[in-house]
C-alpha cells in the first residue's frame, strides 16, 4: 500500500507552466485519445462507450458531445497520485458504481466496458467558462481512489487524489476546448506535468 501511496520527492517533476497547456496528471501510458461523438459516446480498443453512463447521467454528459477524451493507464509500478491538469474551480464531484475489473490491455481488449461500468471517482472543473472532466476509474476489484482534498479551486499540477493500485484516468474535454498535442502516440510513457493537450482560447 505505501509502495503504491507515495510521494514523489520535492522536485521531481516540473509542471508545464504555459498558461495554454494542459498537463498530465499522472505518470503513466497514453493509451487513446480522439473525439467524442455527438451522440456522446467514444471508440477505444474496439469498443463504444457512452459518456452518459461514465458520468451518470445525460445533463452531465452533454457538454461533452462534440469534444475530446484522453485515456491514460497506470501500471501498479506507476506513482500514484493524481494531480490537476489545469486550473480552475471544481464544480462538481462525485463517485459511481460499485466493482471494478481489470483495466489492462485484456480487460480493456475483453471487458464489459470498464472505464463507464467500473467504480469512478469523477472531478469536474470550470476554467475560463470551459469544463473538464477528469474521471479516475478503479481497477481489478480495488476500487479505493482516496480524495486529498475538498476545495472550490485547483491549480494546475495540485495534487488531487491518490489509487492505492494501478488504475485508469479519462479526461473529457468540452468541445473546440483543447488541441492535444501532435507527437503523443499510443503506449508513449507520460510523466505528470509534461503537455499533453493546448488550450484553444489560450493560443
Amino acid at each position: 500500500h505505501e509502495l503504491f501511496t507515495r510521494k514523489l520527492k520535492e522536485g521531481k517533476r516540473s509542471i508545464d507552466t504555459d498558461a495554454s497547456s494542459i498537463v498530465s496528471p499522472v505518470d503513466g501510458v497514453f493509451a487513446d485519445q480522439g473525439p467524442i461523438e455527438d451522440t456522446k459516446t467514444f471508440d477505444i480498443k474496439g469498443k463504444r462507450y457512452s459518456i452518459v453512463d461514465m458520468l451518470g447521467n445525460e445533463e452531465r454528459a452533454t457538454r461533452y458531445a462534440g469534444g475530446t477524451y484522453m485515456v491514460i493507464y497506470l501500471s501498479p509500478s506507476h506513482y500514484h497520485r493524481i494531480h490537476s491538469p489545469l486550473s480552475g474551480s471544481v464544480t462538481e464531484r462525485f463517485v459511481l458504481g460499485r466493482k471494478s475489473y481489470p483495466v489492462n490491455a485484456a480487460g480493456m481488449e475483453y471487458g464489459k466496458e470498464p472505464l463507464s461500468k467500473n467504480y469512478r471517482s469523477v472531478t469536474e472543473v470550470s476554467s475560463d467558462g470551459e469544463h473538464m472532466a477528469l474521471v479516475k476509474v478503479g481497477a481489478m476489484f480495488v476500487n479505493s481512489i482516496e480524495l486529498l482534498h475538498e476545495r472550490d479551486t485547483v491549480q494546475k499540477g495540485e495534487e488531487m487524489a491518490y489509487f492505492t493500485f494501478g488504475s485508469t484516468v479519462v479526461l473529457l474535454f468540452e468541445k473546440d476546448m483543447i488541441e492535444v498535442v501532435q507527437e503523443l502516440k499510443s503506449g508513449q510513457e507520460l510523466r505528470l506535468g509534461e503537455k499533453i493537450a493546448t488550450r484553444l482560447a489560450h493560443k
